[in-house]
């Protein structure tokens, strides 16, 4: 211990030298108490220096969630949380903090990107850990993955073999929530995903809903024009014939916007093209109406989109070009 640090640098206290802890191998010394409720709060670091803290002060303090839930923000090594967790012995233990809304650890280490920490926590094999549990808002690890972490969304699907295509509350597929996000990494996982043959099936794929509509009536397609995501609508568009995406299907009986008016109302030329491309028969996907009775021409005409209405309408020399008047 260093003679020039006789008192606790967290409060101050002198420190009796045979009850001190030393926290690091600089042998910083501090009153248990206080080093104990400094490790509570999920700080692993020597509070004078920072250096990480010794293994055996670790152990001192009785185990709490909200401890593992810091340590695995703060970057703890994973082998130091997976001994946190052994020492508790429940690793289906949910966030204290309101904010949290009862996520879980798995949530946790999808959110702050550490696979690692789910590689470890995979390989005791235990039966208590939620790879599937909902947190109180629907929402599953798989979700938060999607939004976070391309390389847990893989862990969860080919390690622990979760189902692609849970439900949030909003009725959202993880495929729908990176779309969402711009998460192109797990946009492609969850395509390359889809084309893997399922071991448990006599040659069939694994199965990624392409085309679930959460509960507002959009559709991932729908998602990736409105948010301009020209990677989504390329793999959506490019295997619409496999996965069942209709390119033609329009949002509501209601207001029958299809994916080419949509994109003609945000003025996405490359996203038109990729959609008539696609379309089995482009010629009706321009002819198509919605409930006003516009094609996509008119709905880029209303908006001004001029450039975008002339473009569809030279898609075929037999259509006329639009002539616009000031």
């Amino acid at each position: 211990m260093q003679d020039s640090h006789d008192e606790c640098p967290i409060c101050f206290e002198a420190v009796d030298p045979i009850d001190a802890v030393l926290a690091c191998d600089a042998e910083h010394a501090y009153h248990r108490d206080c080093l104990g409720a400094w490790i509570q709060e999920g700080k692993l670091g020597c509070p004078y220096c920072r250096q990480p803290l010794k293994s055996k002060v670790l152990k001192m303090v009785p185990i709490n969630t909200s401890w593992i839930f810091n340590m695995i923000q703060n970057g703890a090594p994973a082998d130091d949380i997976i001994a946190a967790l052994l020492q508790l012995d429940d690793f289906s233990v949910r966030a204290d903090w309101e904010s949290y809304h009862g996520a879980t650890i798995i949530h946790c280490a999808c959110g702050v990107d550490r696979p690692d920490v789910l590689e470890k926590i995979w390989s005791l094999g235990r039966t208590d850990v939620p790879y599937t549990e909902e947190s109180r808002d629907g929402i599953t690890p798989l979700h938060t993955a999607a939004c976070c972490s391309a390389r847990c969304a893989g862990f969860l699907l080919y390690r622990a073999g979760v189902d692609a295509n849970p439900t949030n509350r909003f009725g959202q597929t993880p495929l729908r929530v990176a779309i969402s996000h711009g998460n192109y990494n797990v946009i492609q996982l969850l395509d390359d995903f889809s084309q893997q043959v399922d071991p448990g099936t006599s040659g069939a794929r694994k199965f990624v809903d392409f085309r679930k509509r959460c509960s507002l009536g959009s559709s991932p397609l729908e998602a990736a024009i409105s948010s301009n995501n020209l990677f989504a609508v390329h793999i959506l568009c490019a295997r619409a014939a496999e996965t069942g995406v209709d390119v033609d299907e329009p949002n509501t009986p209601a207001n029958r916007i299809t994916p080419l008016m949509r994109a003609a109302l945000f003025n996405r030329i490359e996203i038109a093209k990729l959609i008539l491309a696609a379309a089995p028969c482009w010629q009706s996907t321009l002819e198509a109406t919605d409930a006003a009775g516009r094609t996509a021409i008119g709905c880029a005409l209303e908006y001004g989109y001029i450039d975008f209405a002339n473009f569809l309408a030279n898609y075929n020399s037999e259509l006329p070009e639009v002539i616009v008047v000031d």
